[in-house]
């Protein structure tokens, strides 16, 4: 009696994200970290309208306490704003990012900020800029290592 003949056994292919480099995730989580940041910023700024108006905050030594809230409003909610979509990008890198992770997140918070404020540049005066760059890229990676870390552990695990 002959031997039964058998199918070889194939493995399952590698799914193209965990094909990608890491530093691809990189790019790409700064692009998305921007593509959220953008209508995020826009109901930033609706809401800091409506919640100071369209002028500028007074800065008449009247009201100097009117006009620090006003400040803390209109930088907090802007801030939040980027902060979100850093987390959600972060997330995103470290769900989906094959062998990338909480490093290519932040890097791809950094580079992110790091566009936004180039695009801000020319328009702020050279102290200005650097110090929204410096701030800017550390708040753009730790929010986004954050969202790796969180993207991370909702990956599913092998086997």
């Amino acid at each position: 009696m002959s031997e039964k003949r058998r199918l070889p056994v194939l493995r399952e292919a590698e799914s193209p994200d965990e094909l990608r480099p890491p530093w691809q995730w990189v790019v790409i989580g700064a692009a998305m970290l921007l593509s959220l940041w953008v209508p995020a910023s826009m109901l930033a700024e609706v809401v800091v309208r409506a919640a100071v108006g369209d002028g500028a905050p007074s800065r008449e030594p009247s009201a100097p306490r009117s006009w620090v809230l006003a400040l803390g409003i209109v930088l907090g909610v802007r801030l939040l704003a980027f902060v979100g979509a850093a987390v959600g990008a972060g997330a995103i890198v470290g769900r989906f990012g094959g062998r990338a992770g909480v490093r290519e997140a932040a890097a791809a918070g950094a580079l992110a900020a790091a566009v936004g404020v180039a695009m801000a540049a020319p328009s702020l005066p050279l102290a200005q800029a650097a110090l929204a760059l410096g701030v800017s890229v550390l708040v753009g990676a730790g929010a986004a290592a954050l969202g790796g870390t969180l993207g991370l552990r909702r990956r599913p695990r092998p086997g």
